[in-house]
């Protein structure tokens, strides 16, 4: 198995196999786009061509924008959500230039460079979301509840106050 560091999103744009993801095998067929979380584990178990974006969450501060650019787990940090989802044809060719955008840009050396890659990748993944939640409606509805999951919002506090709390208790509201 590998884990990355990282925020990880996999476009595969040939190829067809399976992979492991948190121990679930997933069949996938060409235009199929993974997502990960920092440190989830998975394995390609075939050959597969594509794309691999990863970026460290405060690269993008994903837990400030997580509502609009995340998409309150609709790619990454979901326990209910599929990990990898098709693509067709149009959403591939949506996905594909931002990402070659994004790849000439980190190449480049020119003014705001960082302000222009964080916009980039906020576009590619807000185009993420809305193609998962199309397709997914129970993600869609999810999203859409005032309430979130009460693990959801129990990782949540851990991730912004795991430096100051160090026991169960201090997380018990």
């Amino acid at each position: 198995f590998q884990r990355l560091e990282g925020y990880t999103v996999f476009i595969i744009t040939e190829g067809m196999g399976n992979l492991l993801v948190n121990d679930r095998e997933h069949r996938f067929l060409g235009n199929t786009m993974l997502c990960l979380s920092p440190y989830e584990p998975f394995k390609i178990m075939s050959k597969a061509g594509g794309y691999q974006l990863t970026f460290h969450s405060d690269f993008l501060c994903v837990y400030k924008h997580h509502t609009e650019v995340a998409g309150n787990g609709a790619l990454f940090d979901s326990l209910y959500s599929l990990p990898l989802f098709s693509l067709d044809e149009e959403e591939t060719k949506q996905l594909l230039p931002v990402i070659e955008q994004m790849k000439n840009e980190f190449n480049s050396t020119g003014l705001a460079r960082q302000e222009v890659l964080v916009s980039l990748l906020k576009i590619f993944l807000i185009n993420a979301v809305r193609i998962k939640v199309s397709r997914y409606p129970s993600d869609a509805k999810r999203l859409k509840e005032s309430e979130p999951l009460v693990l959801q919002k129990l990782r949540d506090a851990l991730e912004k106050h795991y430096k100051e709390k160090h026991t169960a208790g201090a997380y018990a509201e």
